[in-house]
C-alpha cells in the first residue's frame, strides 16, 4: 500500500456519489437544484457529495465536485458506468466510513441519513437502502436496493468490490445472457443489462458471500417522491405509491422528485424542524 497516497486522501464520513448529465437542460437544472437544497445542507455537515459526468464538457466547471469521465457518454446505459467508476474514484481519493449512491432526481435528508449511518458498524460489510426488487440471475433470486431511493454501502464493503469495477460493463451484459435460459429475462425487464443497482448488488453478494449484510429500510428509503408519487419521465408512467407510510420526518431519501418538489420539501423540512429527527 501507497502510505503516501493514503494520507493525501481526505477523510469524511460519509461521501455522496451522484451520477448525473449536465448536457442536457433538465438534468442539469436538476444539479443546480440539489446545490441549492440538500446539498448545501450537506456542506454544512461536512459531508462530500460529488457528481460524475459524461466526458463532454460544460460550464460546470469545478474538479473537486463535478468529475468528467472520460469515454463515458451521456445516454441511459452511463448511469452504469458513472456508478461504478464514480465508487473507483471515490475509493482511489477518500477515506471514508460509507458512500451513498443515488441520481439527480433524489433528495436526500442528509441529517438523518448521518443519524442512520452512526448506528451500524462501518467495520461490517453493509448494504444499505430500501424499496428493493429481485430478478432471477443464474437461476438465483438476486435482491437489490433500487438505485432510484438510492443506497449506501460501507467502505468494507468497497473494498471488495472495488478491483472489478472497471470490468463491470463489459461483464454485466454477458451476465444477464447467460442467465437468460428460458428467454424471459430480456422480455420481462428489457434494460436490465443496463441496471446499474441490480449489477452492484450482483457483484457485493457474489464477491462477498454471506458476510455481506443487506440492511432493507423500506420506511426511510422511497422510490417515489415526498407525496408517495412515482413519476417515469421517460415511459410517461404516474402513480401514487408510498403515500400511506411516507413520514417527512424520518425519511432518508426519496426520488422522483421535480423541481418544485425539491423548493417545497425542503421549505418542509425547514418549517417544521425535520432535520435530525
Amino acid at each position: 500500500m501507497d502510505t503516501q497516497k493514503e494520507k493525501e486522501k481526505e477523510q469524511c464520513k460519509l461521501v455522496i456519489c451522484v451520477f448525473a448529465c449536465a448536457t442536457i437542460p433538465q438534468y442539469k437544472n436538476e444539479i443546480k437544484k440539489i446545490e441549492e437544497t440538500w446539498g448545501a445542507r450537506a456542506i454544512k455537515k461536512n459531508v462530500k457529495v460529488i457528481y460524475f459526468l459524461g466526458e463532454e464538457k460544460t460550464d460546470l466547471d469545478n474538479p473537486a465536485k463535478y468529475i468528467y469521465l472520460k469515454n463515458v457518454g451521456n445516454d441511459y446505459s452511463s448511469a452504469m458506468d458513472k456508478q461504478n467508476l464514480g465508487l473507483k474514484y471515490i475509493y482511489e481519493n477518500f477515506i471514508t466510513d460509507f458512500i451513498y449512491c443515488c441520481g439527480t432526481d433524489t433528495y436526500v435528508n442528509v441529517d438523518n441519513m448521518l443519524n442512520y449511518i452512526n448506528t451500524f458498524d462501518s467495520n461490517d460489510a453493509l448494504y444499505i437502502g430500501g424499496h428493493g426488487s429481485r430478478r432471477n440471475i443464474n437461476d438465483n433470486s438476486l435482491y437489490f436496493h433500487c438505485g432510484g431511493a438510492g443506497f449506501i454501502i460501507s467502505l468494507v464493503a468497497l473494498n471488495a468490490v472495488y478491483p472489478k469495477l472497471d470490468d463491470v460493463t463489459e461483464e454485466w451484459p454477458k451476465i444477464c445472457i447467460e442467465s437468460n435460459h428460458n428467454g424471459e429475462l430480456f422480455t420481462l425487464y428489457p434494460s436490465i443489462d443496463k441496471s446499474c443497482d441490480v449489477a452492484l448488488s450482483y457483484y457485493l453478494q457474489n464477491i462477498i458471500g454471506s458476510d455481506l449484510k443487506i440492511i432493507e429500510n423500506k420506511n426511510s428509503f422511497f422510490g417515489c417522491n415526498y407525496k408517495g408519487i412515482v413519476h417515469h419521465k421517460s415511459v410517461g408512467m404516474f402513480y401514487t405509491c408510498c403515500n400511506n407510510i411516507i413520514d417527512w420526518k424520518t425519511l432518508i431519501s426519496c426520488h422522483c422528485m421535480s423541481s418544485s418538489d425539491f423548493d417545497e420539501f425542503t421549505k418542509i423540512l425547514e418549517e417544521h424542524n425535520y432535520y435530525s429527527i
